[in-house]
């Protein structure tokens, strides 16, 4: 009896550690639109589109990456420098609002999911930024 528990157990390990290993919420993402934020203004910039395929999986890795958080309401002073619309290929939409904290991390807010990600390595969030310009 102590053996089929066991066993069980070890099924219910494997198949969860399986879904966390290979699950990715950012699969499937058919363009990135950037708008930058003019913080004393609030205007946006024209539209930035990102159909290339090495940048969006540049996007997703540094995503699946950042320090996240769920559950959170974030009041902010200002409202971000960028706008980034993610596109997926069955045409939904997640938007994110991010923050460039020079020298210190890129924040993410997205608020349909009530979500924060911060990428805090500083080589990651340099190449974050760049993927917005």
């Amino acid at each position: 009896m102590r053996k089929w528990i066991l066993i069980g157990i070890g099924i219910v390990i494997v198949i969860f550690s399986s879904y966390v290993i290979f699950s990715d919420e950012f699969s499937n993402i058919k363009l990135i639109q950037v708008q930058k934020i003019d913080r004393d203004s609030g205007v946006f910039s024209e539209e930035i589109v990102t159909l290339d395929s090495d940048e969006i999986k540049i996007f997703t890795e540094i995503l699946k990456n950042a320090k996240k958080e769920k559950d959170v309401f974030y009041d902010m002073k200002n409202g971000g420098d960028y706008k980034i619309d993610v596109r997926y290929e069955n045409d939904t939409v997640d938007g994110f609002i991010a923050w460039n904290n020079e020298g210190r991390n890129v924040f993410l807010l997205r608020g349909s999911e009530n979500e924060t990600f911060s990428i805090e390595d500083e080589n990651q969030a340099k190449e974050f930024l760049e993927l917005l310009k």
